[in-house]
């Protein structure tokens, strides 16, 4: 029963989706429509082909341009499998031939995004873009897998079904198509719920922060990619089941614009946009290209209008007015639209009644159509119709043209540098320098840090703290020079091996993951140190142990009453002590924090002072400060930096007596 009342919505949806057919039967002749059926089956196979879509773009931040290239590649692959099957040369049911598509797309997807992976947002995007084309071009000259201009054509019917069905009738393909679907769209969304799929998230509102809780981003779009590509594949093999035949045409750069229109049409923002956005593209595909030849003409103004003023999408409009609707103020709504909707609807009705004449006179007239305005003819071509005014022939008719068809913190670190016990220092730096270009930064700076030590570096603006800062943590590469963590060198190591280290940091500049939950970010901060990699089987919400652990972390931020708010919505203390928490959730034994209370109020700074000391006790603690009451008030030591040089290190107490730090840094009244 609490099965039921949880996933009604999906039940429902199924239902509908069974019952619309039926609406277009021919009771008479006791059959389906033909085309209603291939065109709900072409609705469900390309809703499974946006949602793989949308697993890059809504979820992991990745634009491409060439999504086809799975779902073409998976198509070929099912299309020679059912006629590997037809030839007996090997047993398969029916039912799994989408699956082969599948299994075809996942292995193209990791080849592919082992190469375009290696970048992210505009490069990653033209190279899918560079990649679509060749395979595109590629389908044309590889004659055994690609079958040239004519393509591959199989036979459906090929009597291995699990079920006895021959799927030799459309509904039978429908049924088969509705059955994929569901299975592909809820596999989608559990994986939404998984490690991969929340890091994926997380990649995508700030790749660098995801470094820094141990993850390679990298690795986490490469095997999104990949299983978007297993999912694209699925949806490529019911389309060579729906329509027995595979041509270039699937890898094509047009099939790659349907997933992107139907995710931002529908909105990427929420999981089922894409579903919406597959229907609107699919009938003014299927549908519109039959009565109007300017339908690719609407598809395009509609996609604008939708960015411009609705980025959100269709599902984006329904999740502003659901808040309304729980507070019962919908009905207040009713009035404004309602005079909206005559203006709307006249506004929509005079630019058709254009886009129509004008298609018209251009397209109509070369298929010879004719255009009668109050029982007179309208003479779309202007010369032939002065010409015969003028007596003259009839100027020649254009060619008729047809149209184109529209077709987990400490439980497993996995440290790999020495523990605290083998080595004195947490941190150790020798000789280091940095130099950007020409201009020294950071000069020689020698800094051994031991474990469970509070050390502070101060210094004037441009002195180089936080430069140094992103040399221990791998941020930049330093110049001359070695630092050790925990006893091993970092020299050329990228920032998430150095956190499994056991150094994880804060920025400058609040660094969460904003279009999260406070609950999520500490969450993700938890994932790697608990073991749980790049999973996509487990689902975190059955995770008892990871959710207990952050639900601890909220407690001790004081953060409990912001649990289910998005990260982005809280007050800049709030943020600052989010970041400090997903800085700690992984169990790191160093934490380096780059001006933690900067801009904080006098009483954010107590609360901030008192929780950094709580949370790194036991821990080594590196911290840049301009605070000077934060800084004797937590250091046990205190480095200063001018100039990229180290000019004292020593006890709070010496450093504040140092007349060398107080005419460089201090001032004189400090003394």
């Amino acid at each position: 029963m609490n099965l039921l009342r949880r996933h009604w919505p999906w039940l429902l949806g199924i239902v509908i989706v069974l019952a619309i057919p039926f609406l277009f039967y021919d009771w008479t002749k006791g059959r389906h429509s033909g085309f209603v059926l291939t065109l709900m089956s072409e609705i469900g196979l390309m809703a499974i082909f946006a949602l793989s879509f949308n697993m890059l773009m809504g979820q992991a931040g990745l634009l491409s341009f060439g999504h086809a290239i799975l779902f073409g590649l998976g198509s070929y692959c099912a299309a020679h499998a059912l006629n590997g099957v037809k030839a007996e040369s090997f047993w398969l049911p029916t039912e799994l031939i989408p699956l082969v598509g599948g299994l075809g797309g996942l292995a193209f997807g990791f080849a592919i995004g082992w190469v375009a992976t290696q970048q992210r947002s505009t490069a990653f995007a033209m190279i899918t873009m560079g990649l679509g084309e060749l395979v595109g071009a590629a389908a044309l000259m590889f004659m055994t897998f690609f079958g040239g201009e004519g393509g591959i054509t199989t036979d459906r019917v090929i009597d291995t079904s699990l079920f006895g069905i021959s799927y030799a009738t459309p509904w039978q393909v429908y049924c088969l198509v509705l059955a994929w679907t569901v299975i592909a769209m809820v596999l989608m969304r559990l994986q939404t719920e998984t490690p991969l799929g929340r890091m994926a998230n997380a990649t995508r509102d700030n790749f660098e922060r995801t470094q820094f809780v141990g993850y390679d981003p990298r690795m986490i779009r490469l095997y999104q990619f990949a299983l978007s590509g297993f999912f694209a594949g699925i949806a490529g093999g019911l389309y060579a089941l729906v329509y027995e035949i595979v041509t270039f045409d699937t890898v094509s750069a047009t099939k790659s614009a349907n997933a992107l229109l139907a995710a931002y049409i529908g909105g990427a923002g929420g999981f089922f946009g894409p579903v919406l956005g597959t229907i609107v593209v699919v009938l003014l595909q299927s549908g519109v290209s039959l009565l109007s030849n300017a339908w690719l003409l609407y598809v395009g103004v509609l996609f604008i209008v939708m960015v411009m003023y609705a980025p959100g999408g269709l599902i984006g409009l329904v999740a502003q007015h659901t808040p309304i609707l729980r507070l019962g103020r919908l009905s207040a709504l009713v009035l404004p639209y309602a005079r909206l909707l005559p203006a709307a609807a006249i506004l929509m009705l005079g630019f058709v009644l254009l886009v129509e004449l004008a298609s018209f006179t251009t397209i109509g007239a070369a298929q010879g159509k004719r255009f009668a305005i109050a029982g007179s003819d309208a003479r779309p071509n202007t010369l032939d119709h002065r010409h015969r005014r003028a007596g003259g022939r009839p100027a020649l008719a254009a060619p008729r043209i047809s149209p184109l068809p529209p077709h987990l913190g400490r439980a497993d670190r996995g440290r790999q540098g020495a523990g605290k016990d083998a080595v004195s220092e947490a941190i150790k730096l020798t000789g280091v320098r940095k130099s950007f270009g020409r201009t020294d930064i950071i000069h020689g700076v020698d800094l051994a840090i031991p474990h469970g030590e509070r050390h502070a570096i101060i210094g004037p603006n441009g002195a180089g703290k936080t430069t140094l800062f992103n040399l221990i943590s791998g941020r930049y590469r330093i110049s001359a020079g070695e630092i050790a963590v925990n006893g091993r060198s970092i020299a050329g190591l990228a920032p998430h091996e150095i956190n499994r280290l056991g150094l994880s940091r804060s920025f400058q500049i609040t660094s969460i993951f904003p279009r999260m939950t406070v609950f999520e970010n500490l969450r993700c901060g938890l994932l790697w140190s608990r073991g749980y990699r790049y999973s996509f089987w487990h689902l975190l919400g059955r995770q008892r142990a990871l959710n207990e652990a952050a639900e601890q972390l909220l407690e001790q931020l004081n953060l409990a009453g912001r649990r289910n708010l998005l990260a982005g919505l809280l007050s800049y203390a709030e943020q600052r002590a989010l970041e400090i928490g997903i800085t700690i959730a992984g169990g790191a034994e160093i934490i380096l924090l780059d001006e933690p209370t900067a801009g904080m109020s006098h009483s954010e700074t107590e609360y901030a002072v008192e929780l950094i000391r709580k949370v790194s006790e036991g821990k080594t603690l590196l911290m840049v400060e301009h605070d000077m009451g934060v800084v004797f008030g937590l250091a046990d030591r205190v480095t200063v930096l001018v100039y990229g040089e180290v000019i004292a290190s020593d006890t709070p107490a010496r450093i504040r007596a140092n007349p060398a730090v107080q005419e460089a840094y201090l001032g004189t009244e400090a003394a």
